[in-house]
């Protein structure tokens, strides 16, 4: 839709305010972008690799905010490394988004420590958003399949190309499926990424 964001329309397509009186007075749009082409920087012996986003880390990692990244899947972890450095804590609530509104749509949802491996496990791809902040733990299960259906109720999909949502859940002990279902791929030790809902398309 003209004049609509993609930021403004996929938050409200999954129910997810940008902004919240409990948890979010501002937001902040970020492009993901390197400030220069080409790999990152290779890690210098016994350090962490830092981050090679040219990117204000304390502003955007500063509280009550909610983060909109665009064009970061590909420097998602130098992201979620820089804003934990600069404060921000692990445990934020995060997702990321693949063609949100659309019948292809695919979400991601995890702490923001563990969100790239999370979509790398899920092989999300461009174009996709980034959601980071208190108000992304306001998305349940519902709101997502409630906005797969409308996606569904607009264009007429084929098999297996209903949108879904996946989940960073526990695994079961002993390493198998998550407890919520099978189709769970491990990440982590205990930790699986598993879809847990999906729409089918309608007759």
């Amino acid at each position: 839709v003209p004049g609509i964001t993609a930021a403004c329309g996929v938050a409200a397509s999954l129910g997810v305010p940008l902004t919240h009186r409990d948890y979010a007075d501002s937001v902040q749009f970020v492009t993901g972008h390197r400030k220069a082409p080409g790999p990152a920087p290779a890690p210098v012996a016994g350090q962490e690799p830092a981050p090679a986003l040219d990117l204000d880390w304390e502003r955007l990692a500063r509280p009550r905010t909610t983060l909109v990244v665009y064009m970061g899947l590909q420097t998602l972890p130098e992201l979620a490394l820089g804003l934990e450095r600069a404060g921000l804590g692990g445990d934020t609530p995060a997702c990321a988004v693949q063609e949100g509104t659309t019948p292809r749509q695919r979400v991601v949802r995890a702490p923001l420590a563990a969100l790239p491996a999370a979509v790398a496990a899920a092989d999300l791809a461009s174009p996709t958003l980034i959601f980071i902040g208190e108000v992304v733990g306001l998305l349940t299960d519902e709101r997502v399949a409630q906005a797969a259906d409308e996606a569904v109720r607009r264009q007429a999909l084929r098999p297996g190309q209903a949108p879904a949502i996946f989940d960073f859940v526990p695994r079961a002990p002993g390493g198998g499926a998550a407890a919520r279902g099978e189709g769970s791929v491990p990440v982590s030790e205990g930790w699986a990424v598993e879809p847990i809902v999906t729409a089918p398309p309608r007759q």
